[in-house]
């Protein structure tokens, strides 16, 4: 009898035109929950933590300054300009002084870190724009750097900004790594004296899909 029950296959009959509970039609499948950065900087790759500088009250609590050398400036919440009329604010990044060797910029530590990998490609995007001061030439740079030693893993070196918000897509690539660590930093630097504003910063590993330039479209 029990080798029986075990060999007899089970049948599921579903009746789709028999309806016999009323669902809410704004329920469209499984309900999850968030926890632990499961799903942004998990099962969605963006590296970035707070991309668009403003999931907090605190201008930098996500982003933390990090003036290198002489390098000085100040970081603040633009609430007056921002890519589009859905998204009207964004960050103000006011450089006093700066150059290629010592410059003002801010890092963001990502999901409990960034993790990154050897010889691998990372898609990024930024919208940003500065003012006359800071649009003489290309000082606005993106970088993936090693916590502990300070070294750049990759980088990227945006070309001269305009007066008008603009998109910029790039990509960084990584050489050799000898172990892959999530002490890691994202940081945006900006190597000349003026004003820059960024929205909307985000940073992919090459693996993951994303739908090319209208994923950063502004919101």
């Amino acid at each position: 009898m029990k080798d029986a029950a075990v060999a007899q296959a089970a049948v599921l009959t579903i009746d789709a035109g028999n309806a016999v509970a009323k669902v809410s039609p704004t329920l469209y499948g499984l309900m999850t929950e968030e926890i632990n950065y499961s799903y942004e900087g998990g099962l969605y790759g963006e590296l970035v933590q707070d991309r668009t500088f403003l999931s907090s009250r605190s201008d930098t609590q996500n982003w933390v300054p990090v003036p290198q050398g002489t390098a000085r400036g100040t970081v603040a919440r633009d609430t007056t300009t921002g890519p589009s009329t859905a998204l009207p604010a964004s960050l103000k990044i006011t450089v006093e002084q700066a150059d290629a060797k010592d410059a003002y910029g801010l890092r963001n530590g990502g999901w409990w870190g960034v993790p990154v990998r050897g010889n691998t490609t990372y898609v990024a995007s930024v919208w940003a724009k500065g003012d006359a001061s800071a649009v003489g030439g290309a000082a606005v740079r993106v970088s993936l750097i090693a916590d502990d030693s300070g070294k750049v893993l990759a980088s990227y070196l945006l070309p001269a900004l305009t007066t008008e918000w603009g998109p910029y897509f790039f990509t960084m690539k990584t050489g050799a790594i000898a172990k892959v660590t999530a002490k890691n930093s994202i940081v945006v630097s900006v190597a000349r004296p003026g004003t820059v504003w960024v929205q909307e910063l985000s940073v992919f590993r090459r693996r993951t899909r994303i739908a090319g330039p209208t994923a950063i479209a502004p919101i």
